[in-house]
């Protein structure tokens, strides 16, 4: 059994966020900033306001996202649009699904 310190340790570090990219998001003629950060063995996606707990894992039929504070999921392709995430994760808002799509993109490229 680990001890108490080892435990401590082990949490802190799965709590420390470590800032992976800045890009920006875009759509129509308007565009924002999207943050995006890693937090263990997930990601956190933040633009316009809204935060997006974030998990990525490649399956046979393209790219698991889950987004577990929105309650939703859904398997999209490496290319994926707004659209798809708003079809396939049934995100409602735009931008949110905007924000998404752009960070999952660049995740699939540079970082998974």
């Amino acid at each position: 059994m680990k001890d108490v310190k080892v435990l401590l340790i082990e949490q802190i570090m799965a709590n420390q966020r470590e800032l992976l990219a800045n890009i920006v998001a875009q759509r129509k003629e308007e565009s924002w900033p999207v943050r995006i950060e890693r937090m263990g063995n997930s990601f956190i996606v933040s633009g316009r306001g809204t935060r997006l707990d974030v998990y990525l894992a490649e399956t046979h039929k393209g790219y698991l996202v889950s987004v577990p504070n929105f309650s939703r999921c859904g398997i999209v392709r490496a290319d994926c649009t707004a659209g798809d995430i708003m079809e396939y994760l049934e995100l409602d808002n735009p931008v949110d699904a905007t924000t998404l799509a752009t960070a999952v993109r660049y995740l699939i490229k540079y970082i998974i």
